[in-house]
């Protein structure tokens, strides 16, 4: 026999204590803070609506210009469900407003995709859904019927969620009617060497795999002056339509009928729209604007963290009160989001996902081995770690104070 039982006793004992040990070592590893970011949930056309028809550009017929749809709200309440598995061992079953902070932009998509979301982390909050792969695709599958509320069930759960208002001047500012010496970063963008490529590109791919589809929608002076800048306008508009009626899994008679393969002018068009909301506000390659664009908000971000490390370093990391939340959640837009991507990318070097309908960013707090770390994920995937402390210090260096936001705001001298 290889050991007698005195042998086998030592050798279980043994692989007890590394057990033990190995359990101490992970459990070293603590989450202290979260801020979730993320866009809206499908929407309805907005850009070409027509209030006198209450139509689209594309004769599609909608109840209002840009408001979620109900595949909108399933996506942020699946989204929610994705959120409960993964940090159920950090928020409480039942919504503390204490715990979790909700801020969200003054409009109905944005508000409604808060309450959606926060109804998928608090309801059914035991259930492993399997989310994955439905919130950021065209799948209109009728399983999530079965975790959906009815009206008298969503009326048991009212959660306050906080508006910030452009006079603010945070968080939007790449809105030039709330933050008009925004427009100085756009006009220097527009006249780069870059963006007039990119309009160039899309002039010529349109017209060489959709053109005969588009002309009763592109004037032909347009097409024959090469206006890039006008032509982009143009097709950014049927894009921005097409995509909202394309997830609303509508027919689209209006251009199928014409052949057009829908699945490629689709893609096609989520490309023009990564150029609408990525680099035509913030430049290819990247501009100062990025930074502008995020400085309020991780000013904010680093100002939650550092108030979660104190009551850390007082051995209370899990103490709730209402300076200083566990759980911040964000509801904003594609180009809200936009800023951070580019900004991880060129910065750290981080590949960006296009921020489609419901996409969303994380910025967590951990505490490992006596020391702090932010991580940074992208639709709950960790992209990247850093050391708290050198991560705050490279990225304050790039940001902007209020008091300089405020002069280019109101295009003061600075």
């Amino acid at each position: 026999m290889l050991f007698n039982k005195k042998g086998i006793s030592i050798l279980i004992l043994f692989c007890l204590c590394i057990k033990s040990l190995l359990k101490e070592v992970q459990s070293d590893e603590k989450l202290l803070f979260v801020l979730e970011h993320f866009r809206h949930g499908a929407r309805g056309a907005y850009k070409s609506f027509n209030y006198n028809t209450w139509r689209d550009i594309l004769n599609e017929e909608w109840k209002g210009a840009g408001e979620l749809t109900p595949i909108g709200m399933r996506q942020h309440y699946l989204l929610g469900t994705s959120i409960r598995n993964k940090y159920k061992n950090f928020i409480s079953n039942e919504f503390d407003p204490n715990e979790i902070f909700v801020i969200s932009s003054d409009v109905n998509r944005t508000l409604i995709s808060a309450y959606s979301n926060l109804l998928g982390i608090f309801h059914n909050n035991n259930a492993n859904i399997n989310n994955k792969g439905f919130i950021n695709n065209n799948n209109y599958s009728d399983i999530i019927n079965d975790y959906l509320l009815n009206e008298k069930e969503q009326l048991q759960y009212m959660f306050p969620i906080h508006i910030y208002k452009g006079e603010d001047l945070r968080y939007q500012l790449y809105r030039t009617e709330i933050c008009p010496g925004f427009q100085k970063f756009i006009d220097k963008i527009a006249e780069s060497e870059g963006m007039k490529q990119i309009l160039k590109d899309v002039f010529e791919k349109t017209n060489n795999n959709f053109g005969r589809y588009l002309e009763k929608y592109i004037d032909q002076k347009i097409i024959d002056n090469k206006d890039y800048n006008g032509y982009f306008k143009v097709i950014k508009t049927i894009c921005d339509t097409f995509i909202a009626d394309y997830f609303d899994n509508r027919k689209i008679d209006d251009i199928s009928k014409t052949g057009i393969n829908l699945e490629e002018f689709n893609e096609h068009c989520l490309n023009v729209s990564l150029i609408t909301a990525y680099y035509s506000y913030y430049g290819n390659p990247v501009e100062k604007s990025v930074e502008f664009g995020i400085s309020p908000t991780f000013r904010d971000i680093f100002d939650y963290m550092d108030k979660r490390i104190e009551l850390d370093k007082k051995n209370i990391p899990d103490k709730i009160i209402p300076s200083s939340p566990k759980f911040v959640i964000i509801s904003g837009h594609d180009v809200s989001l936009a800023a951070f991507d580019l900004f991880f990318e060129n910065k750290f070097n981080i590949k960006f996902e296009r921020a489609d309908y419901a996409n969303n960013q994380i910025f967590e707090l951990w505490k490992k081995d006596g020391k702090y770390y932010f991580r940074y994920l992208i639709n709950l995937e960790t992209k990247g770690e850093f050391e708290y402390y050198d991560f705050k210090e490279k990225v304050l260096k790039d940001l902007y104070t209020d008091e300089e936001i405020k002069k280019i705001c109101l295009e003061e001298n600075y």
